[in-house]
Parts: structure tokens; sequence; C-alpha cells
């Protein structure tokens, strides 16, 4: 089968609060992979509060990869 599809959730139970959540979609043939990834964090890093992360990666299986970061 082509497609994959996979998604995660991550929750504090101490603080009964929700820490990141995403998922990836990943289509792939002989000669191509192509691979969508989302990404919610609700922390605090380096004095960033949260972040979105959308994540567009070709790989070309007989040249190599190309992604794009959007968000």
């Amino acid at each position: 089968m082509p497609f994959s599809v996979s998604a995660f959730a991550r929750r504090n139970l101490a603080t009964n609060q929700m820490v990141a959540y995403g998922g990836d979609l990943i289509y792939e043939d002989e000669c191509f992979i192509l691979d969508l990834k989302f990404n919610r964090r609700y922390t605090t890093y380096l004095f960033e509060t949260g972040a979105t992360t959308l994540l567009l990666q070709f790989t070309f299986k007989t040249i190599g990869q190309f992604g794009y970061r959007a968000l």
C-alpha cells in the first residue's frame, strides 16, 4: 500500500495540560516519497511560547531530498 498515516498526542498528567500533538502522511512508490508532517507544540522553549510546524518533504530516490517548511 503506498500510503501511511500516523498521529500522536502528548499530555502532561501532572498538570492536566496538552503538551503537543501532530501527524504524518506519507505517500511512497518505487521512485518517489512525499511526506507531509504537522506538529503543534504548547510548551515554552528558549522564550518561544508554543509553535506550529508544517513540513513538506519530497524524496526522489535517485537524486535525494528536498523540503519546505511553513508556519
